[in-house]
């Protein structure tokens, strides 16, 4: 187009305002919010659940959101409405398979029997998309790969994805 050409339809009423061609996509969420689960300190091992709120640079414990099990070295990874966290050590137990998953609009955490992980391990790592969570590697060690399916709250492993060596 030219300017001319864009003056004409203007004139003309065949012109659409930038501003009426984007739209806002409303189901957008932009996340103000972020989850730290557990934890060690070298004597106890904790099961409290810290809520950060990003807009004002503040955390504080949500007691209803506490995970079903005190452990250390877990990982976590979420979708947009909740969060999930897998594995993890505590005294006496080696390693959990044990899925935590804290529903953000509620703050609210739940033990989810069928997305346990596939083998109990500590010194994991995790990563998602907005469909799924990756759960890789851990101690002892491993090159297991774990997918929690958010949509339906379920676990498998998944072979073609574990990593390229065993590592924790």
């Amino acid at each position: 187009f030219t300017l001319e050409r864009i003056r004409e339809k203007n004139l003309l009423l065949d012109w659409v305002d930038l501003n009426e061609i984007w739209l806002q996509d409303n189901n957008t969420r932009i996340a103000n919010t972020g989850y730290f689960g557990g934890g060690y300190t070298g004597v106890l091992y904790y099961t409290t659940m810290d809520k950060v709120t990003y807009s004002s640079d503040t955390t504080a414990a949500v007691p209803g959101a506490a995970l079903s099990i005190a452990r250390g070295s877990l990982a976590a990874t979420g979708s947009s409405s909740a969060g999930y966290f897998g594995g993890g050590n505590a005294p006496g137990a080696p390693s959990y398979s044990t899925m935590d998953k804290v529903t953000y609009s509620s703050d609210t955490t739940a033990a989810v029997p069928g997305a346990n992980l596939t083998v109990p391990r500590t010194n994991l790592a995790a990563t998602g998309s907005s469909t799924a969570g990756y759960f890789g590697g851990g101690s002892p060690t491993s090159s297991v790969m774990d997918k929690v399916t958010y949509s339906t709250d379920t676990t498998a492993r998944v072979p073609g994805a574990n990593l390229s060596i065993n590592r924790f």
